[in-house]
């Protein structure tokens, strides 16, 4: 089988408007600072735990996930393994990146809200569109091999389709009979319905906090569903297999952040995410955007609805020149914090919603500089702080190492072999 060839060459050029949301190209991009609001709980108390209780908190989480996941639900059927990678041009040292590495710059990018064809993009931006089904797996891989975004086959086992099906369901409900303000219904992702539910840090708090705000109950409630709960677990099990790395590293920050904060226990049960988002839709198509404060890591999207997938609802993957065709039920991996992404719209009558999980890339510098903001970490510990000023021009460099390269994949059996290229 032969291996995909596109052309994802980035143009960064940085400029200034008056006003950028209505204009064509959305490859040029002009900088703009962060504005989160959040609702905090409580400062909790550090306290540490030995490595006993570490492991035994660890194997806990993976017993939670294999109970959650099922018998054969965790992985597609072996197929997958005979799929050869998407080859890119892209060069990831490239990409823009907040200084320090921890997080992805703020930008606000040309025409992020205009709404794209699948015709418009192929003959005008060169985009390679992805017929994909769901049901295998397809990797896109970088200019040195880096495996940098998974489309994961569905596993293996009926049941899971129903469960994804009745997240849907639910979602949709949810959607329909919630009082949306105005503001939650018109976000910079989007037009339509959406909330979040996890662990997050920045914008001055002393530590990592539960995201707080009136739909947080609503949100533990929706994530608490045993339907939720499966697909939360298949997204870290997809993420474990095709990201290892980046999971380890994920794992043991929570292992960390476990120790410091002790009320700490992850967001939904078998998940190593922090945080999540709904999109509860009817018709969830999202602007131009990257998830800035995300780890640079990956997130999962899994899509659901009733919509053809090849006419609408497909993944934009701009840095990439990718267009993925995005069928409900089905799980998309990519670090959403460093690729800007968009939705075609699903046509007039079809329903579509999604659902991600993701960490704040804030948690995990609070837990470098020690348990500590950068503020507190500057004051207690000059010389160390002066030592993390050296070094974090070369800290992008070393997150890059969290991506498996194709090749060490394929040497684990996660992926096949390459047998050619056009």
């Amino acid at each position: 089988m032969a291996i995909f060839q596109v052309n994802s060459a980035v143009n960064l050029d940085i400029i200034a408007k008056e006003s950028i949301e209505d204009l064509d190209d959305p490859d040029l991009f002009i900088s703009k600072p962060a504005s989160l609001k959040r609702k905090l709980n409580p400062e909790a108390e550090s306290k540490t735990s030995s490595q006993s209780a570490n492991n035994i908190r660890l194997a806990k989480r993976r017993a939670e996930e294999m109970a959650v996941l099922g018998p054969n639900s965790g992985h597609p059927s072996e197929e997958v393994l005979n799929k050869e990678p998407i080859r890119t041009a892209l060069v990831s040292e490239e990409l823009p990146i907040a200084e320090g590495g921890w997080v992805a710059s703020d930008c606000s990018y040309v025409g992020a809200k205009k709404k794209h064809s699948l015709e418009e993009l192929q003959s005008k931006k060169d985009f390679t569109r992805v017929p994909w089904k769901g049901k295998d797996t397809v990797c896109a891989i970088d200019a040195e091999n880096r495996v940098v975004l998974v489309a994961v086959g569905k596993p293996d086992d009926p049941t899971y389709s129903c469960d994804a099906e009745n997240m849907t369901n639910l979602m949709l409900e949810i959607g329909a009979n919630t009082d949306w303000t105005k503001d939650e219904l018109n976000s910079r992702r989007g037009k339509f319905a959406s909330a979040t539910c996890g662990w997050s840090h920045g914008n001055g708090q002393p530590h990592p906090m539960r995201l707080g705000g009136e739909r947080q109950e609503l949100m533990e409630a929706f994530v608490s569903n045993k339907c939720v709960e499966r697909v939360a677990a298949h997204q870290s099990d997809s993420f474990a297999r095709y990201f290892p790395k980046a999971h380890e590293e994920y794992r043991g920050r929570n292992e960390q952040l476990k120790e410091r904060i002790p009320e700490f226990d992850g967001n939904i049960k078998g998940s190593v995410f922090n945080g999540c988002t709904a999109n509860f839709g009817p018709n969830t198509w999202t602007y131009i955007h990257r998830d800035t404060r995300n780890a640079p890591g990956a997130c999962a999207i899994t899509a659901g609805g009733n919509f053809d997938s090849t006419k609408g609802g497909q993944l934009i993957v701009w840095d990439l020149r990718l267009i993925f065709d995005f069928p409900a039920g089905s799980t998309i991996l990519l670090p959403s914090a460093l690729f800007r992404h968009s939705n075609i719209p699903v046509r007039d009558g079809e329903q579509r919603v999604s659902f991600t999980q993701y960490t704040a890339g804030g948690i995990h510098r609070w837990l470098e500089y020690g348990g500590r903001t950068k503020e507190a970490f500057e004051i207690e510990d000059p010389e160390g702080y002066s030592k993390m000023l050296e070094e974090r021009e070369g800290r992008w460099r070393k997150a890059l190492e969290v991506f498996s390269t194709y090749d060490e994949l394929k040497a684990s059996g996660v992926v096949g072999s390459t047998t050619g290229t056009r």
